[in-house]
């Protein structure tokens, strides 16, 4: 098991955790998940001691001045039930200033969970001009909408928010020109009771570590936008390798066995039941291809279908 480490004390955006302190005890990376940092200078200093240190500093890109009280994509479905909004403008101005900055110090900078297709071209251009950034997107970024929360089912209420077919389309885009590097499942589990409040007073997140290789399979292999080698790559390689763990993402001689068996023709719906303590998954019931059979960590089995 891996951890980051808080980019600032409490994650409350005024000064620096003990990084330095965190990095001796072997955090693989820095992150205020969940919250930008929205104090410049401090970003600033959290992108040079990263860049020292050689370890990702982690965004979540999102100006809670412009998205504060949203709690779905600001557009048609929003404005027809009537839902508080948060702009799509709240994550790009985020991701535009952080790979500014990023450009400016020649530090390596990790956009989180993307969202956007305007992120989407930004973090192309930023590449093909070659600032240091990386990026990830998650399953329920490229295979639902803003459209399927208009159930006002709270499993479909997430935070960045389901945005639309566009956005879908560049980040299937990105996945497969390399604009993209990771896939991340953001897995966020909370209680029934919580889940079951109205769609403002519910929290944000749903579960996603259970269901991510399915719909990558499903949604992106078998309908041959992106190549197995492609997921691999997504998945496990360029994973380990932002984060340094230097004996994980391969199958070479000397690297962990950490070995995944997949069925990729296998389908059979999403249960209600998981094994994780929550399910608060907006693809219960949904058919998906592609699921493990065989599971080893280690060199020992911890799963078998």
């Amino acid at each position: 098991m891996f951890f980051s480490g808080a980019i600032s004390a409490k994650r409350a955006g005024i000064k620096l955790s003990a990084i330095k302190a965190m990095y001796k005890e072997g955090i693989r990376a820095i992150t205020d998940d969940g919250c930008a940092l929205m104090n410049e200078d401090l970003l600033k200093q959290a992108l040079k001691l990263s860049k020292k240190l050689n370890i990702p500093l982690l965004e979540h890109c999102e100006d809670p001045h412009l998205s504060a009280g949203g709690v779905l994509n600001k557009g048609k479905v929003s404005a027809r039930l009537k839902l508080p909004s948060a702009p799509r403008e709240a994550e790009i101005f985020i991701v535009l200033r952080d790979i500014l900055a990023a450009a400016a110090l020649r530090a390596p900078l990790h956009i989180q969970h993307a969202s956007c297709r305007e992120s989407i071209e930004l973090l192309r251009c930023a590449k093909k001009s070659g600032i240091c950034v990386t990026a990830e997107v998650c399953p329920h970024h490229f295979t639902l909408t803003d459209e399927d929360a208009a159930s006002l089912d709270t499993n479909f209420k997430m935070n960045p928010p389901l945005r639309e077919k566009k956005d879908i389309t560049a980040i299937k885009k990105g996945l497969k020109d390399g604009t993209i590097d990771t896939i991340a499942s953001d897995h966020a589990p909370h209680l029934k009771s919580a889940k079951k409040k109205s769609f403002i007073k519910a929290p944000f997140g749903i579960i996603g570590l259970e269901t991510m290789l399915a719909l990558v399979i499903s949604e992106l292999v078998l309908k041959k936008i992106i190549s197995k080698k492609r997921m691999v790559e997504l998945l496990c390689l360029n994973p380990s390798i932002l984060l340094g763990l230097k004996s994980k993402g391969s199958l070479m001689p000397g690297m962990d066995a950490d070995i995944c068996i997949i069925d990729p023709l296998k389908k059979i719906s999403v249960p209600h039941k998981f094994v994780s303590k929550s399910s608060n998954s907006p693809f219960i019931g949904k058919k998906l291809s592609g699921w493990p059979v065989l599971t080893i960590v280690g060199g020992k089995v911890v799963y078998k279908r």
